[in-house]
């Protein structure tokens, strides 16, 4: 979708009305307005009729948002019988009493292994009226074992349970008409399909804010079901740490505005990617049913690339605390007292008497403040007069600037040098475009290894920056990975 799309509707219509087009800062005001409101839809995306799904172009493990199904043509059939249906299946399975899970309330958590289960026939499920809440909840009717082979004839037994059931295998292929919309889709996934599920419940249900490790389409066959779904990297939405049984557990700590409800009633259906949060309330009268399949799931991603992956995000979440970190260090350097009247002074100066009032400040007993100054200058230097202020410094006082080097914490190091860094990744052709006062890479770091001891200071920020990087990884790894609802 183009995101100007509407604002460039209306110019080109003012321009061949002959009216004047909206003023820029209104035009401006109106684009930012406009952007905000896609970017706080970006999340949301629209509700697609199969037959958009099932073009060749449209590829399912690659999709990120979640989206509704609507009209789902012959999924099943008519509801009554896929129930009867699935009566008779299941009721069959006497010799084997199936899990069901147990709540005193509608609430069950997310995750089906922190279920409170009792072992029921299906008939004894069925016919239970008592005070509790009986759910079989994510039953098996197929795991992945063989390939899927949907050329098979109807006596084929499609879905195979574990080997325990092995003589009992469901033939719930029978359920489905030719070319329905369920078949279409495993056709499509064909050995991405981890495994395929029933969720059957005699009363309202409430499972509780979690995350699956698989992509997943639901089909509703009988009653409705409402999904509350938060994106991966919604803030107000928190995990139970990675160190306890429930990891896949999660808490909304407060109101979020990424949040999407999607509802479900008979032959709709839903994708939910992987990693995206959700709740879901199943209602109805009599019984609720829906099948769902779990497929390109997080093992089959990572397969035998478990310690790259490791590194990979081990790395990136370093990345990401750091840059917190930085700004947070912004943050409590612009609100030290005792230096806003030396700030302002810096401030009026020239880039060169900039250099020279701080270092004149960095002598005892205000080597704190000179300090202060020169970081606070670092965050609001633009790029490319960086080396040029550094050099005006250490021809103020060498050994002045290399104290201060030293003095920098591991946070100041890591900030300075990625400075250092955007300015040597400029381009060449950048040298000199500005004015004079720009200084090459060559003559900068030849200038400091003449001046001053270049070594030291180089070894003295490589220990701060790995340094730093060790303390933020055993903050993730003690106290974020640890704390529940904090990572």
């Amino acid at each position: 979708m183009n995101n100007n799309f509407p604002l460039k509707k209306i110019i080109k219509k003012r321009k061949k009305a002959g009216q004047k087009t909206i003023r820029h800062s209104k035009f401006k005001s109106q684009l930012h307005k406009f952007r905000q409101i896609q970017k706080f839809f970006s999340s949301y995306v629209p509700h697609y009729d199969f037959n958009f799904i099932s073009q060749n172009n449209f590829f399912i493990r690659n999709n990120r948002f979640p989206f509704k199904i609507r009209k789902v043509p012959s999924m099943f059939g008519f509801p009554h019988k896929v129930e009867e249906s699935i009566t008779q299946i299941l009721g069959e399975s006497v010799s084997n009493p199936l899990d069901v899970s147990v709540s005193q309330s509608k609430e069950f958590s997310g995750h089906y292994l922190e279920h409170k289960t009792i072992s029921l026939s299906f008939n004894e499920f069925l016919n239970y009226e008592g005070p509790y809440n009986f759910y079989l909840a994510q039953f098996p009717l197929y795991e992945k074992r063989l390939p899927l082979n949907f050329s098979s004839r109807r006596d084929d037994n499609l879905y195979e349970i574990d080997q325990i059931r092995e003589k009992d295998k469901l033939a719930l292929y029978n359920l489905l008409p030719r070319d329905s919309t369920f078949e279409k889709i495993c056709t499509n996934l064909k050995g991405d399909i981890h495994r395929i599920n029933l969720w059957f419940s005699k009363k309202e249900t409430f499972s509780q804010l979690h995350y699956d490790s698989y992509d997943n389409f639901l089909f509703m066959l009988k009653g409705k079901k409402t999904f509350i779904l938060y994106p991966p990297n919604d803030n107000q939405v928190k995990c139970e740490s990675v160190l306890t049984n429930s990891f896949q557990q999660s808490k909304l700590l407060g109101k979020s505005r990424r949040k999407l409800r999607v509802k479900l009633k008979d032959n709709e259906a839903i994708f939910v990617p992987q990693g995206w949060f959700h709740e879901v309330t199943s209602t109805g009268e009599g019984n609720i049913i829906a099948i769902n399949i779990w497929f390109n799931s997080i093992e089959d991603i990572s397969n035998d690339r478990e310690k790259y992956l490791f590194r990979y995000l081990t790395a990136k979440l370093i990345e990401n605390e750091i840059k917190e970190l930085l700004i947070q260090y912004k943050k409590s350097l612009t609100n030290l007292s005792g230096q806003l009247q030396c700030w302002k002074i810096c401030q009026s100066l020239e880039l060169k008497d900039k250099a020279e009032y701080i270092m004149s400040l960095y002598r005892k007993p205000f080597e704190h403040l000179g300090l202060n100054l020169f970081l606070l200058v670092l965050f609001k230097i633009s790029n490319y007069l960086l080396r040029t202020f550094i050099l005006h410094m250490l021809d103020s006082d060498p050994n002045g600037l290399q104290r201060m080097f030293l003095k920098l914490d591991s946070c100041a190091v890591e900030f300075f040098t990625r400075k250092l860094e955007q300015v040597d990744m400029m381009p060449n052709s950048f040298e000199g475009s500005f004015n004079d006062d720009f200084v090459s890479r060559d003559e900068f770091y030849a200038k400091l290894e003449q001046s001053m001891n270049f070594q030291e200071v180089t070894t003295y920020f490589l220990a701060c920056k790995k340094q730093l990087k060790e303390r933020v990884l055993k903050t993730i790894l003690f106290e974020k990975l640890s704390n529940s609802y904090e990572f």
